[in-house]
Order: C-alpha cells, then sequence, then structure tokens
C-alpha cells in the first residue's frame, strides 16, 4: 500500500508539472517565425505545424523566444513554472493593462481569466462604387483556465460591411457572406449604404488535456489543414462550425478526429426563421514526422446527411471510413487526401496536397475527361528570409481542383457549411497562382505585397459545367470530355498592397491598394479601391482574396 500511494503521489506531482495551455494566439508575423525556427532547428520530431489552431502547450516550449509569441500568450507563462519576470506593463486606470498582451486579466494559482476588445474598422472607396467600402466589426474576447487542466475560449464579433463588388457578387451567387452564418441587410443614411450586410460570428469553446498525450476539445470553431494559403483539405474560410476535436500525440504522431455538425442551407438577407437542413461530418487526420525534415499527413473525411441524428457508425476514430460508407450503403460523400512538407537546408519549406474525392480506376487511366475523376492538388514553399535577408519572406502556391470536385449527387452531402467551401474558396473547376511578399521594416512596420491569379470555368445559363459545389452534379452537362476551365472560362487577377502599423501592443493601422481585372468572353471589369483603418486583436482580413 505504501508503495502504491508513492506511485501515485509521484504522477500527480509530474501531472502538475505538465506545461497547460489554452488555444494559441498567432499573428501572421509570428506564424512565419515559427516556420522560420523549425526550418532552423532541424532537429524536432515532435511538432505538427499543419494542424491549425495550435494549443499554448504545444507550442510554446519550442519557441518561447519570441517576445510578441510570449507578450500575446502571457497567460499560460503567469500560470506556469515558466513565467516571464522580463515583462513589464504600463497599468491604466488601476486595473487595466496590469499584464501584457490583455486589457484586463485576473490570476490566482487555481484559475485565470482574460478579457480583450476586438476591434476591425475600414474605410474606403473602390472606382465601381458610389457606395463607400465600409467594415465595423465589434466584439470581446474570453480566455479562462481552471486548476490548469479545463481551458475556455470565446469570440464575438458583430459586423456591418458595404463589401466590394466582387464579394457582393459572391454572397448574391452563394446566399451567403463569407464566415457569415445569418446574414441581414443593412443600411446607413449617415454613411450613403444602402446594401451592405450585417451579420454575427460566435466562436468558443472548452479543451482539456485529457492525458499528457491527449487533448480534446467540444467548440463552436473553425479549423485548417496545410502549409499553404490556401487548404484543399479543411480551411478555416467558411462560417464556424459545432465540433468535438480529438488530438492525439505520440512522439513523431499526431492523429486528429473531428466530429462536425453542418448546416446545407443558409438564412441570407431576412429569410422568414426555421430550422435549417442538418448535416454532419467526421474528419481524420494522421501526421508523421518521418524525419526531422520532412512530414506527412493522411486525410480522410466523410459527409453525410441524417435526418433525425448522427451516424453512429462514423463516431469509430480509427477504422477508414470507406469501408464504414460501404457498410451502411455507400450513401455518403467520402474524400480522401495527402499533405506533406519538405526542409531544404534549414531556408525553404517545400509544401503539397493532394485531394481525391472519388474516382474509378480504369477510368482515371483510360478516359481523362471522365466527369467522376474528381480531385485537385496543391504545391507551394515558404522562404522565410528571402536570400539572406532578415524579415523578407516569400510564399508562393498553385492550386488546381477538377470539375465536379467537393460536389456530390444531390445538394446536402456536398463539402460545404453554410453554402461555403469547406476547402478552398473557389470550390472546382479552376486552377490559382497566389503568393505574398512579406518585409518587416522593424519591429511595429509591415509591408506586404500580394498577387493573385486565377482561371475558373463557370456555369453559363442553367449549365451545370461543375464550378459550382452547391449543384448536385447529377445534373452534369456531361459524363466524358470534362476538363478544368469547362464552361465561361473566367480570369481574374488581383494585385495587392498592405501596410500596417502598430501603434500599440496589437492595435494596427492598416492601409490598402489594390486593383482587380476580370476578363470572359462576356465581359471585361476593372476594380481598383483604397481602405485605410484600424485593427485591434485581430488578424488582417483576407476575405477580398476571391
Amino acid at each position: 500500500m505504501r508503495e502504491l500511494l508513492i506511485f501515485i503521489i509521484i504522477l500527480n506531482i509530474q501531472y502538475k508539472l505538465i506545461a497547460q495551455g489554452n488555444i494559441l494566439e498567432l499573428t501572421d508575423n509570428n506564424y512565419v517565425k515559427l516556420i522560420q525556427f523549425e526550418l532552423q532547428s532541424n532537429e524536432n520530431t515532435t511538432q505538427h505545424t499543419s494542424l491549425k489552431p495550435y494549443y499554448q502547450h504545444r507550442i510554446l516550449k519550442q519557441y518561447d523566444k519570441n517576445e510578441s509569441l510570449q507578450r500575446d500568450n502571457y497567460e499560460y507563462y503567469q500560470m506556469t513554472d515558466d513565467s516571464l519576470k522580463n515583462f513589464r506593463s504600463k497599468s491604466f486606470l488601476k486595473y487595466l493593462f496590469k499584464s501584457p498582451g490583455h486589457a484586463y486579466s485576473y490570476y490566482n494559482k487555481n484559475y485565470y481569466f482574460c478579457i480583450d476588445p476586438l476591434l476591425d474598422i475600414q474605410i474606403g472607396r473602390q472606382k465601381n462604387s458610389s457606395d463607400p467600402l465600409f467594415q465595423n466589426t465589434r466584439g470581446v474576447s474570453l480566455k479562462a483556465g481552471i486548476d490548469q487542466k479545463v481551458f475556455l475560449f470565446s469570440k464575438i464579433y458583430e459586423n456591418q460591411v458595404n463589401p466590394l463588388e466582387h464579394i457582393n457578387e459572391y454572397a448574391l451567387l452563394n446566399k451567403a457572406y463569407p464566415g457569415g452564418g445569418f446574414i441581414k441587410s443593412y443600411t446607413s443614411k449617415f454613411f450613403k449604404i444602402n446594401n451592405g450586410y450585417d451579420y454575427l460570428i460566435a466562436e468558443g469553446g472548452a479543451n482539456f488535456r485529457a492525458s499528457s498525450h491527449i487533448d480534446i476539445a467540444f467548440a463552436h470553431s473553425r479549423y485548417f489543414i496545410g502549409q499553404g494559403i490556401r487548404s484543399l483539405l479543411l480551411s478555416d474560410f467558411s462560417a464556424p462550425q459545432l465540433n468535438l476535436r480529438i488530438n492525439t500525440y505520440l512522439g513523431r504522431w499526431n492523429y486528429q478526429n473531428i466530429f462536425s455538425e453542418l448546416s446545407s442551407e443558409t438564412r441570407f438577407i431576412n429569410d422568414r426563421d426555421q430550422l435549417l437542413q442538418k448535416k454532419y461530418a467526421a474528419t481524420h487526420f494522421l501526421s508523421c514526422n518521418i524525419t526531422s525534415n520532412w512530414n506527412l499527413g493522411i486525410f480522410e473525411c466523410v459527409i453525410f446527411n441524417r435526418k433525425k441524428s448522427f451516424e453512429l457508425q462514423y463516431l469509430n476514430p480509427i477504422i477508414l471510413y470507406r469501408a464504414v460508407e460501404q457498410a451502411v450503403g455507400s450513401p455518403d460523400n467520402v474524400l480522401i487526401g495527402l499533405n506533406s512538407h519538405l526542409d531544404f537546408a534549414k531556408k525553404v519549406r517545400l509544401y503539397g496536397q493532394f485531394m481525391l474525392d472519388e474516382f474509378v480506376t480504369r477510368q482515371l487511366f483510360k478516359n481523362k475527361g471522365w466527369w467522376a475523376n474528381k480531385y485537385g492538388f496543391q504545391i507551394g514553399f515558404i522562404y522565410p528570409e528571402l536570400a539572406g535577408i532578415k524579415n523578407l519572406s516569400l510564399q508562393y502556391e498553385f492550386n488546381a481542383v477538377r470539375p465536379y470536385t467537393y460536389s456530390y449527387t444531390d445538394s446536402l452531402s456536398n463539402y460545404s457549411h453554410y453554402h461555403q467551401s469547406l476547402a478552398h474558396p473557389l470550390g472546382s473547376n479552376f486552377h490559382e497562382s497566389i503568393g505574398r511578399l512579406t518585409y518587416n521594416i522593424n519591429s511595429k512596420l509591415n509591408l506586404q505585397f500580394s498577387a493573385l491569379y486565377y482561371a475558373k470555368g463557370i456555369d453559363n445559363d442553367t449549365l451545370n459545367w461543375g464550378g459550382n459545389i452547391l449543384k448536385p452534379n447529377a445534373s452534369r452537362v456531361q459524363d466524358n470530355n470534362n476538363k478544368t476551365l469547362q464552361g465561361e472560362e473566367t480570369r481574374v487577377a488581383l494585385f495587392s498592397l498592405n501596410t500596417s502599423y502598430e501603434l500599440f501592443p496589437r492595435f494596427y493601422i492598416d492601409l490598402q491598394l489594390s486593383t482587380r481585372n476580370l476578363k470572359n468572353s462576356i465581359t471585361k471589369n476593372r476594380n481598383s479601391w483604397i481602405q485605410l483603418g484600424i485593427r485591434m486583436n485581430v488578424n488582417r482580413s483576407r476575405s477580398y482574396e476571391l
């Protein structure tokens, strides 16, 4: 009995020494620095940075030499033995900004909580509209921890926007605004806005460590898989979703399960109150650091529609979904994929993805134009210190997706949520080049030049050429002779220069200059715009990159 008590005490002490953490706050600049650290260390085999968002206790122990990363996640250090003693913060009105990185915070040995305002106000003018560009986002963020075991997070945003011309066209076509759920109309005599949008975004949940190797989260949130600007597997483009996430870490291996409730419908512009049709997703992602500089991941997801309940067989966290899907009668949409990145000479990260929606082997090789040869691929690279210049980074990638990919025989089991793609924002039937050149002039001033070019086949009249994933692929034009960009081929080139100045910690002044050219056989359209704004505790929006 004495030996057993000693063993239990030792286990308890060891558990208390495990560094615990909440969701990691990560700016765009810090993500590049994180990749650079990984490249230069070239010895770590336990990090899995293709799975976002990250947890503090999985990342900060490796990368805590970055001052802004420490500041933005100060509560992690405050509640562990790694507390930062060299940080100082000037309080305001006695109670505000007493600790770095948070407007209001409270800590004791058993729990903590931090509250921060969220702000993103942008005004501007575009060439193709007399209405002003306008974004008014206000919100609040809460982070809390209890007994270093249970962690809570919540973000609520209220938004009023008068968007760019092409974003408005996207919203009207899909009856959904990027990232939003229930969308109302918004008008303002003061700002002279006649056709704006009003919507609320709420994210939040609880996560805890079931053991030193297993993290469990139940949340209303978004996830991203990959190293790229885009993801062909799972991206954070759509509205937040209800989900249960289980992450298992075993050295070189990381196994992730996500069970989600999605919506196959949307409420758009004062639509009537109703219960929206539900659908569900179950996702596996197995990541392995094969060597210190090569990671390989295997992805699998099934989208299914059940009127009354979740398909219980898909709760099995191990078995292949294709086998289960066939066992229940093969009614569902199964996607599989690969994700990988490879580091070269401690300087450059090459990454890529391959997503396979559906195929028949004999058709894939004998009939390359068969409609159900549905797949996409991505290849890109990140160069954190371009040509050895400190704080100058370059990222470029190419994406291509065949027609009818992500769609399904009905309109319910396609790869979407609230009429928004769960993967690439362009859906399918396109190829795209996108790049970003970023230069941090100093710790305050950031410049970024981005360029986007894509060609996409869109539907003309009522014909379904495979570019709209919301349409059932049973309405396809033809079974054979299908090729990427079929339909009305549309080409878009977008160039943007963004400048951000950090006036106070996590408070930015932004300036954006952009131009977008669209061309097809029907129309030529060129739009330019300028925007000026301020942000607090939020990253720069990328919704215009369409």
